[in-house]
This record gives C-alpha cells, structure tokens and sequence, in this order.
C-alpha cells in the first residue's frame, strides 16, 4: 500500500500538536484504530488497499474493484473501531472520548465521510440507476454539526479539547465540500 502525505497533512497535525499536545497522541491513536477497522476490512473481504492519503481532511484509503456491499462493509469498519476504542474509557478517558467523536463524525451522511459513503451504498444497492442525492444531504449536515458544535462549545466552555476537535471536524467538512479533490 502507497501512503502519500501531502503538505497540507503536515500543516494539519502541526496545528494538532500547537493547539493541544497533550490530547495529539489520543488523538492520533484514534485515527490510527479508525483507518484499521477499514483496512482490516478490506483485507477480511479479500481486496488490498492500493494507497492511504493524508492531507488536511484527515486519512483516505483507495481500494478498487469493490462492489457496492464491500464498499458498504468496507466504509462501515471504521467507524465500528472507533465505536469500539470507547470501550477504552475506564482506562484511556481521553483516547475513548475522542474515538467515539470521530466515529459520531465519521457516520454523518456527508461526501467524504463514512456515512456519505455508507449512504451513498445503500440508495445504490436499493436504487441503482439514480445516483443519491449527496450534495443536498452533505449540506443540511454541516447546517446541523455547526449548530451542535456551537451547542457543546457553550455548555463546555472550560473543556479546551472539544473545540479544538470540533474546529479541526468543522474544517475538514467544509473542505470536502467546497474542494474534496485538490487536498
């Protein structure tokens, strides 16, 4: 498998560690048990991997050839991992919150997220010669995180880790919308 960071990854996990250093291993650990939950699954279904990108909206994994329920199995993998490191919780408080976080995040029905994509499987399989209706529902999405986000961030105003999550998922939402290919 290629791994491609690009520079605008660098910048992502340096805004990371400046922001909160304590919470960027947490954080990174995460990312990691995420993005295995979908390789993982790519392996269990017999298909490799063929890159993982790193840019500013996070890790991308590419594996061609997949039909429409592997892709479903394959997208849905990582979000149950990270479901499952909130299993973590008595142990590793910080690394638990924020793997449940990202996989919340993760399954919102938005292009570029799990959910778009679980989404996007699921009307193809029920319906497949309509293409699903993704860019309207990426858009009423981001309406209702934004406003969620503005909710948790007035009610934890002393927690400094939970804007700091929510402006680096807020940023990655609103750069898979506007360009999710030139990152």
């Amino acid at each position: 498998m290629k791994i491609i960071l690009k520079p605008s990854g660098i910048l992502w996990l340096s805004v990371l560690f400046y922001l909160s250093p304590a919470s960027t291993a947490s954080f990174l650990a995460a990312i990691a048990l995420h993005e295995l939950g979908h390789i993982t699954a790519l392996y269990l279904l017999g298909k490799k991997p063929d890159s993982m990108t790193i840019s500013v909206t996070g890790c991308t994994i590419r594996a061609y050839g997949l039909s429409y329920r592997e892709e479903l199995c394959a997208a849905a993998a990582g979000p149950i991992m990270s479901m499952l490191g909130g299993l973590f919780y008595p142990r590793f408080p910080e690394f638990a919150v924020i793997s449940l976080l990202l996989a919340g995040f993760n399954l919102l029905p938005m292009e570029g997220l799990d959910g778009g994509r679980i989404l996007s499987c699921l009307l193809s399989l029920k319906a497949p010669q309509k293409g699903p209706p993704m860019g309207r529902i990426s858009r009423i999405t981001l309406i209702s995180v934004l406003a969620v986000a503005l909710f948790f961030a007035r009610i934890f105003p002393s927690q400094k880790i939970f804007p700091v999550i929510a402006a680096v998922f807020l940023a990655k939402a609103l750069l898979l919308i506007v360009s999710p290919e030139s990152l």
